[in-house]
């Protein structure tokens, strides 16, 4: 019985972080083209799949398309930082996909497990920016207990990452201070993580009943994969 409820709340969580990854980009002007739209969103993290809705007949776009990031975080600063932005000549609405009423029950526990941990997202950094640089920026915030930005394969970093700090005020300085700040040429976008350090892990208590330990489903193996940084990149 503890297995079954254990893969349902694994696939409920696996659902929700995939709404969470999520947006809607309507009123696109019908003069751009998808890799335009594509260049506009992916400074805020690596984008998994961009769909643009198609006219048979024109065989031009809709104005409108759903984006779908690897992180929840991505989406989330999309939402925030471009509604309402000018793009092609027109002001653009970006929102969340229509599943997302569905997904809120584990969307808000997902939130409340990522608020009891002090961290941030951080994204637009060049990939020729060494990681230290970017370490010290936000060690001028507070102490930090972990720091990695998602590894390229190559030694190098793929521009966007995770910062856990061991106080909440020091998270929230980073939030208000790095975020546009400029790092040798790059602008950072900064927000507060809206999903806790292996989000797609069931915590033995809801499966259990028991506390203090987490256990993980197929879609946490999936995302260590998409993010080209095996398991040690800790989301």
């Amino acid at each position: 019985m503890a297995q079954v409820m254990q893969a349902h709340e694994g696939a409920q969580r696996q659902k929700a972080f995939a709404v969470m990854c999520r947006i809607y980009v309507g009123s696109i002007s019908f003069e751009m083209h998808e890799g335009q739209v594509k260049e506009a969103f992916s400074p805020f993290g690596p984008i998994k799949s961009l769909d643009m809705s198609w006219d048979s007949i024109t065989m031009k776009h809709k104005g409108f398309c759903f984006i779908e990031y690897f992180v929840p975080e991505a989406a989330q600063l999309a939402l925030d930082q471009m509604h309402g932005v000018l793009l092609g000549g027109r002001n653009i609405k970006v929102g969340r996909p229509s599943s997302v009423p569905a997904a809120a029950p584990i969307i808000s526990r997902l939130n409340q497990e990522a608020a009891q941990h002090h961290r941030v997202y951080v994204c637009s950094i060049s990939p020729s920016i060494h990681e230290s640089i970017v370490r010290r920026e936000f060690e001028s915030c507070g102490p930090i207990r972990t720091f990695q930005l998602a590894p390229d394969g190559r030694q190098g970093h793929r521009g966007f990452g995770y910062v856990e700090y061991t106080a909440a005020n020091s998270a929230m300085s980073a939030v208000q201070r790095l975020n546009l700040a400029q790092v040798q040429g790059s602008y950072m976008r900064v927000c507060k993580a809206v999903t806790p350090p292996f989000a797609l892990q069931v915590p033995t208590s809801t499966a259990t009943g028991t506390t203090g330990g987490m256990t993980q489903t197929m879609g946490q193996a999936g995302m260590c994969t998409a993010l080209e940084g095996g398991c040690n990149f800790r989301h």
